[in-house]
């Protein structure tokens, strides 16, 4: 990944919408990635592929729900 966090969210917002191999990344950027701009776009794209609703604060709480569902989705 860049170290620029500008960088990181073109990747996204670059990425196919549909593409849920992308998933596994946003994962790591959710819980790793320390700007608040790529943790956002990361959460909503997340939120977009699981058809979920989290608040993108709650990295907690979509980790948790990767954790036990990750594999419907791989």
């Amino acid at each position: 990944f860049s170290r620029i966090p500008g960088d990181r969210e073109a990747a996204l917002d670059n990425y196919p919408q549909e593409d849920k191999t992308i998933l596994p990344i946003l994962i790591q950027l959710i819980r790793d990635d320390d700007s608040i701009d790529v943790l956002y776009k990361a959460a909503t794209r997340f939120n977009a592929l699981t058809k979920q609703t989290f608040d993108f604060w709650k990295a907690g709480d979509m980790l948790d729900r990767w954790e036990k569902n990750k594999n419907s989705f791989q």
